[in-house]
């Protein structure tokens, strides 16, 4: 998990939890129909956030208000909802699933494969089926195609793939060794592709002013203009910065030639209350204007902070402030950290998946690795995963609150890619590969 030097491999089984269902182990199946393209995307563009002020020192928890309440077409019913009987007979439930069971029980269920080609848009993830670790291209809507391989077989140390909003374009990093540094050192890059795999630019360390410093944690503005990674020489330290086009419009060309590189939050910068900050993984609200992301702090690791982001060339202001979480989830099991957070609209909702971990290795008395639902508007936890392995998620850009997911039952095992409805029914995706031993965090999953 972060920070850590190597993941295990993960093989595909894992608890299936709904909030219905709690810890019962009851799991649903999708209903028959595909996703209809109304059903899906816009809420996220309907819920603008802004951020609430803390003084010096002070945790704030968002409400609805903080982030804003979606409207219009978010009234359409949730992507992929599950009808009774559809539930009812594909019921995998164990035999005592009517007892409830402990905060930390673990119940198994082997996703199932979507039958029922119920899923739409394209998956870009990083897979070694080929033996080259490198960045695929899935169709959810193939019940049994393969993907495309759009990253080049040199590229060295693929990782964090992302979309472009518009679903035109794929960024994600590498490490370069053919760009000489006078030192040991290796540089990485933003590489930007095409959607069929044409390289179109790429984004030296150099050029953006980090030397040899690795990037990793890619993510996309919903509105094009923005990549954000996080950058370190040492792992203990490291900023928050965001690649910046200022004269693109959403939908139209991006001008690769002209760039500006803006720090977040510098190496060795604070939070509001003082705290000094080593971020992670990141993700806009819905309308850019706040960015969330996990750091590590000289206390702890996995805290989840949050900072203003004015538009273009505007100076950041303000420093980050704490965005306080549940330390319980749902079954009243404990939280220790989280990282990983990606913002979406579940069911008319703003909410977080989050991923967990447990500070103390080996883990006791708390949840590790699985994933979690912050609900803003009840500030509670839903606890969406349960099982032994790894297990990540990001949002579906105009999935209506479907999430995609990298996910084990075990820990060492090899790593898989599932897609979940906005019901949270999950299901293996059709170009999984259940052998996959390359884990690279979440994929990214564009429908509109």
């Amino acid at each position: 998990m972060n920070g850590k030097a190597s993941w295990g491999a993960r093989v595909l089984v894992f608890a299936l939890f709904a909030a219905s269902s709690a810890c019962t182990g009851q799991s649903e199946r999708l209903g028959g129909a595909a996703l209809p393209q109304s059903a899906v995307g816009d809420g996220e563009a309907a819920a603008e956030a802004t951020v609430g002020e803390a003084t010096a020192g002070e945790s704030t928890i968002a409400t609805t208000a903080d982030v804003g309440v979606p409207v219009a077409d978010d009234a359409v019913p949730a992507v992929g909802a599950s009808t009774a009987a559809d539930a009812d007979a594909g019921s995998n439930a164990p035999a005592d699933a009517g007892r409830p069971c402990p905060p930390y029980c673990h119940r198994p269920i082997t996703i199932l494969p979507d039958t029922k080609n119920a899923f739409t848009g394209r998956v870009v993830f990083v897979s070694d089926r080929s033996g080259t670790p490198r960045v695929y291209v899935g169709d959810a809507s193939a019940p049994s195609g393969q993907p495309t391989a759009v990253s080049q077989i040199s590229d060295l140390e693929v990782r964090s793939p992302v979309w472009s909003p518009d679903g035109t374009r794929i960024a994600y990093l590498i490490t370069d060794s053919s760009v000489p540094t006078g030192t040991s050192s290796k540089v990485s890059a933003i590489v930007i592709i095409d959607a069929a795999g044409t390289p179109l630019t790429w984004f030296h360390t150099p050029q953006l002013g980090l030397g040899t410093q690795r990037l990793d944690y890619l993510t996309w503005a919903n509105n094009g203009d923005k990549l954000c990674f996080s950058h370190y020489s040492d792992w203990a330290q490291r900023g928050l910065s965001c690649l910046e086009f200022p004269t693109y419009k959403l939908g139209g060309p991006y001008n690769l030639n002209s760039f500006q590189v803006r720090r977040i939050v510098e190496i060795g910068g604070a939070a509001k209350d003082g705290t000094v900050l080593a971020p992670s993984e990141s993700t806009f609200a819905a309308g850019d204007g706040t960015l969330y992301f996990s750091a590590d702090v000289a206390a702890t690791r996995g805290r989840l902070y949050r900072i203003a982001v004015p538009k273009n060339s505007t100076p950041i202001g303000a420093a980050p402030t704490t965005f306080a979480f549940p330390m319980k989830d749902n079954n009243n099991a404990n939280i220790d950290l989280v990282f990983s957070p990606s913002f979406g609209v579940q069911n008319g909702k703003p909410s977080l998946l989050l991923n967990s971990e447990c500070a103390a290795i080996p883990a006791s008395g708390c949840l590790d690795e699985e994933l979690f639902r912050y609900d803003f508007g009840s500030q509670t936890m839903t606890r969406l995963t349960n099982a032994s392995g790894h297990q990540y998620g990001s949002y579906g850009r105009g999935a209506g609150g479907a999430y995609v997911m990298q996910t084990s039952g075990a820990a060492g095992g090899p790593a898989d890619v599932a897609l979940a409805t906005a019901a949270d029914a999950q299901f293996q995706a059709p170009f999984g590969d259940a052998g996959n031993k390359w884990n690279d965090f979440a994929p990214d999953w564009w429908v509109k």
